[in-house]
């Protein structure tokens, strides 16, 4: 940990933010050393070597924000972290839109990705919600970049993702659910899962997709689905 240090730079007053050059993965580091850390610490890395998203794909990062943000307090944080990167982007007169569970999609293609993982033994005892934000194009991935819309640096815009997670911790749960499916690109639209065709018809309060198919319906509470890319944006 000699290489973790503290950051002056205040943030949002709730938050206490450190940082590191380099590391393997934020999410791990947090996942190993949670109970030396208090809830709202943040670890931001210019760089992961072993960043993972979901299902354990290797992603590698360099110029973009790779941020995670430890909790202690257990908070619907599969709909509060896209709503926030949403919420901040927006702010920027970026439009913004979620694909369930938590991706965020600018113009039809995935801008940020986000890996949300619990840590319990007898009980809860942490979550660590780790994003990765794209803030530079890469025309090889044909993934777009913060910096095709906006000049901003990525302490502003992280300072911006924390105020509007704040106040989404704040929200009554029926509000949110209700933005979130005001923003999201799947429903209404068919979606693939397990080898079947269905319909998705709504996202509830726990962050479940409901899917119909053949007149019954479906909840998937977590796993990959697949959408038509003609039908994202």
């Amino acid at each position: 940990m000699d290489n973790i240090r503290l950051d002056n730079y205040s943030f949002n007053n709730s938050y206490t933010m450190y940082r590191v050059d380099s590391i393997e993965s934020t999410n791990d580091f947090f996942k190993a050393n949670y109970s030396l850390f208090k809830d709202k610490d943040c670890l931001v890395a210019k760089r992961q070597t072993k960043g993972r998203g979901r299902y354990n794909r290797v992603w590698l990062s360099s110029d973009d924000i790779i941020i995670s943000i430890l909790f202690k307090k257990l908070h619907n944080n599969t709909i509060i972290a896209p709503m926030a990167v949403c919420l901040a982007l927006k702010e920027l007169g970026i439009n913004a839109g979620i694909k369930w569970p938590n991706d965020v999609y600018v113009d039809s293609k995935k801008i940020c990705g986000i890996l949300i993982e619990d840590e319990y033994k007898t009980k809860f005892e942490a979550s660590i919600v780790g994003i990765g934000l794209n803030m530079l194009a890469k025309p090889e991935l044909d993934v777009p970049g913060i910096l095709d819309y906006v000049s901003i640096g990525k302490d502003q815009l992280i300072d911006l993702i924390l105020k509007h997670y704040d106040m989404l911790i704040d929200t009554n749960p029926k509000s949110l659910i209700h933005q979130y499916q005001e923003w999201s690109i799947i429903l209404n639209h068919s979606f693939n899962y397990k080898g079947k065709a269905y319909l998705a018809k709504r996202i509830t309060e726990e962050g479940y997709l409901v899917g119909l198919c053949d007149d019954k319906e479906i909840i998937i509470k977590s796993d990959e689905i697949d959408i038509k890319s003609a039908l994202i944006g």
